[in-house]
C-alpha cells in the first residue's frame, strides 16, 4: 500500500519492482494519484504477475485505462453500485459510458477528501441515514460549510439518475 498522504514517503517505482518479486506479494493500492507513477510501474512490472490497484477514486477512469486492475475506493462506501459499474465499464474498455460516470462522480470524489478520512464519507453516510456522523477523537465533524459542498454534489449527481 503505497500511501504517501499518510505515510510521508512514496514507494519509489525500483523499490516496487524488487518487492513484486517476492512470491506473496501479488498486488499493489497505489494511493499515490500520480498516473505518470502508476504508468511506470506498470510498464516495469507488465512481464511479473502483480496487480496494481488505485487508492484514489478521483482517477480511477485513468488508472484503469493504463492497466490498473481496479480501485479499493471510499467513493464505493457512498455509491457502491455507480462506482462498481465505472470500474467494470472502464475494465471492459467502454469509454463511451465510463467517461460521462467518472465525469459526474469527480466533485463527490474531490469533496470525500477535503476533511480528513473519514470525516466526510460519515457525514454522507448520515445524511443518506446509513449511520450517524459519530467520530473517535481525536476527529470532529466538518464544517457547515464542508457540508454543505458535499451535499449539494451528492444532488446533483443524484439528478443524473445513476
Amino acid at each position: 500500500y503505497n500511501v504517501p498522504g499518510r505515510t510521508g514517503l512514496n514507494i519509489s517505482v525500483d523499490t516496487v519492482v524488487e518487492l513484486v518479486k517476492h512470491k506473496n506479494i501479488q498486488a499493489m493500492k497505489d494511493a499515490t494519484d500520480n498516473i505518470a507513477y502508476a504508468m511506470e510501474v506498470l510498464a516495469k512490472t507488465a512481464d511479473l504477475d502483480f496487480d496494481l490497484y488505485s487508492g484514489c477514486d478521483d482517477n480511477m477512469l485513468p488508472f484503469i485505462c493504463a492497466g490498473g486492475k481496479g480501485v479499493i475506493s471510499v467513493l464505493s462506501n457512498i455509491y457502491p453500485r455507480q462506482t462498481e459499474l465505472l470500474a467494470q465499464l472502464a475494465l471492459k474498455g467502454d469509454l463511451p459510458k465510463a467517461q460521462p460516470l467518472a465525469y459526474a462522480l469527480d466533485p463527490i470524489s474531490r469533496l470525500l477528501f477535503i476533511d480528513v478520512n473519514p470525516i466526510m464519507p460519515k457525514a454522507a453516510l448520515a445524511k443518506m441515514g446509513v449511520c450517524g456522523e459519530h467520530l473517535r477523537l481525536p476527529l470532529i465533524t466538518t464544517t457547515d460549510e464542508n457540508k454543505k459542498a458535499l451535499f449539494d454534489a451528492m444532488d446533483e449527481f443524484e439528478k443524473l439518475g445513476y
